[in-house]
């Protein structure tokens, strides 16, 4: 267990023991089963959801739908008065 991710207890595998357990999203599931809402991975810890996830292609896919997940989820609306 890595030291810096046992304090946050989201350090569940996946059923497989491949790598972490995680939503299809990337987003790691703590001990009950309850994805995060802020801790997230990509690439290799998702081999027990996507086997084939150690190459570049695959990752940076990973990678561009996850910046638009954290992108969208921190839109912050115009204030009024100011140009959008």
């Amino acid at each position: 267990m890595k030291p810096w991710i046992s304090p946050i207890r989201t350090d569940r595998p996946d059923p497989l023991r491949l790598g972490l357990d995680a939503s299809p999203g990337g987003a790691l599931l703590d001990a009950a089963g309850r994805p995060s809402g802020t801790l997230f991975t990509l690439g290799p810890p998702l081999r027990g959801l996507w086997y084939e996830t150690t190459a570049i292609p695959e990752i940076r896919t990973q990678a561009a739908a996850l910046a638009l997940r954290l992108t969208a989820a921190a839109a912050v609306p115009a204030r009024p008065g100011t140009a959008a």
